[in-house]
């Protein structure tokens, strides 16, 4: 096998799971109520990359203020870990600053012909919850 791809200053990252619990049904408004649980935290490495963080924005209900970014993660340490990250998991802690961001999209990364695949997982993050 040749050289694996490396993280450029890896930082600590804790990220809360989610776990499906089970839903209830609301009669008034007829419709099932989806409960999500956040299992026991997760302290990961990763290299962060910030595309917008905190800008305000003027909006009819106020200031918005946006996070947008990505982690990037190598795949040998999450299988090491046994960790699957999900859409919906949610990051509370980059380096020593605490957040309250939701992972929005996976993508794998890092495809070299001598890794036989990705090596690396993109998990792009923003400031809201996934719907």
């Amino acid at each position: 096998m040749g050289i694996e791809p490396t993280l450029i200053h890896p930082v600590d990252v804790i990220i809360k799971q989610s776990i499906d619990s089970e839903s209830s049904f609301r009669t008034d408004a007829r419709e099932p109520v989806r409960r999500l649980r956040r299992a026991t935290e997760r302290n990961l490495k990763a290299q962060v990359v910030w595309r917008q963080s905190e800008n305000p924005a003027a909006s009819f209900t106020g200031v918005l203020e946006n996070s947008l970014g990505y982690l990037l993660f190598k795949l040998k340490d999450l299988a090491a870990l046994n960790v699957t990250l999900m859409r919906g998991d949610k990051i509370i802690k980059i380096d020593k600053l605490a957040y309250e961001l939701f992972i929005t999209q996976l993508m794998p990364a890092g495809h070299y012909p001598d890794q036989n695949g990705a090596t690396l997982l993109k998990a792009f993050f923003a400031d809201r919850e996934p719907t």
